[in-house]
Formats: C-alpha cells, structure tokens, sequence
C-alpha cells in the first residue's frame, strides 16, 4: 500500500516512513536508500540532512560495501555544514583502510582544529598519528618532524614522541633538527646520557670555535 501511494505523491513522508521502518527490518538496503534519498530531496533543514546523509554513508561502508559512494555522503555533509567530528572519524577511518594516505592526512589535520584545547590526550593522540602518517606513508619527514615538536611542547614526557625522534639521530639530514628538538625535553626529564648525546651530535656538526667550547663545556658539567 504505501509504496502505492509513493507511485502517486512521492512526497507522502507517511508512506516513506512506513517503507523506511519496512526496509529496515527486512535488511532491504537498497531499497532503504531510495528511502533516504527521497527524504533528502524533500528537507533543506540542514540536522536533518546530516542525519541521513550520515546513515545513507554508513550504509554504503558498512552494508553495501561502495567506499567511494560512502565518501562521497560523508564528503557532502562537510560540504554542507561543515566540519563535523563524527563524519570526519569515518573519513578517517575509511582513508586508512583504504590506504588513502594524502587524503587521510588532510583530515587528521582537520580532526585537530576540532579537539577542545583542554583534551591535551586527544591532540596528542592525533599529531602522533599524523606524524606517523607523514613519515611512514608520504615521506614527509620535515612535515613529521613539526608534528613531534608540537606533540613535545604539548607533552614534554611523550616517550612516542622521543622515540620518533630519536631515530633521526643517526640520520645526519635531520639529526640536528632532532637534537635541538630532544636537548630541552632531556634537560626536564634529568636524562644524562641522552643529553649528552645530543651534546656530541651538536658538536660534531658545529662550526665555531665559540659554540664548540660552549658544547665541551656542557658535555662536562653534565658529565661530572
């Protein structure tokens, strides 16, 4: 009957309501789309859009399978109203899945201008991840390397953060930008032996006669 009626006035929301809760309970998702299509032909109240653009894109990834088509639903409700966390996490999530690597490092970068400023984790959960991103997937050292600096001044006792780092120690293009980076996160933390190192690497690459006293002397105070 009310498909009937849909034959008749497609715009009957009695009879896409009816269909709707029909289609939903007998897994019809294909036909539930064409539900949910003609109810965002038929609404410009921009809550109601983003409600069912979210479901007809979680029904693309998750039922019927079409990433590209899911994309596009969620691309469209930050088309519509903006930056949202909820549809920004399922881009992210598909881009890593699908191994989208530019494309999910744009919207990790979008992630963090959403974060509260007071959820500290949050932010460096999220650099961290972008870091990781840049270098191991675009390499995009430099662009790593920000991610990790900012990520330190955030939380100096970030061990992933260092670690990262570290490993460009011995890697002379960036070694320097790594030891400046790790000489005051070693000076808070009391670490000796690791300030020492950045120590040495920064006189070995020095080029006064000035700057190479002045590291000897630090080597020593931090030595004795």
């Amino acid at each position: 009957t009310s498909r009937r009626i849909l034959e008749i006035d497609e715009s009957n929301m009695d009879a896409i309501n009816t269909l709707e809760r029909l289609y939903l309970g007998k897994q019809q998702f294909a036909e539930l789309l064409d539900i949910y299509q003609k109810k965002l032909e038929s609404t410009l109240d921009a809550a109601l859009r983003t409600q069912l653009l979210r479901k007809i894109g979680q029904l693309y990834e998750d039922e019927i399978n079409d990433i590209d088509k899911a994309v596009a639903a969620y691309r469209s409700i930050l088309d519509e109203s903006g930056e949202d966390p909820e549809t920004l996490a399922a881009l992210s999530r598909i881009f890593e899945r699908k191994g989208e690597w530019n494309d999910l490092a744009e919207i990790l970068q979008r992630e963090l201008t959403l974060v509260d400023a007071e959820d500290k984790a949050r932010i460096v959960s999220i650099r961290y991840r972008l870091g990781q991103v840049r270098e191991q997937r675009l390499s995009d050292v430099e662009g790593a390397i920000d991610c990790y600096r900012d990520l330190l001044d955030l939380d100096p006792t970030s061990s992933a953060a260092r670690a990262a780092l570290e490993r460009h120690l011995e890697n002379a293009e960036y070694q320097l930008t790594a030891a400046s980076i790790l000489e005051p996160v070693y000076e808070r933390l009391g670490a000796t032996a690791e300030l020492i190192r950045v120590y040495e690497i920064q006189l070995a690459r020095a080029d006064f006669p000035g700057r190479k006293v002045e590291l000897l002397v630090r080597i020593g105070d931090s030595a004795a």
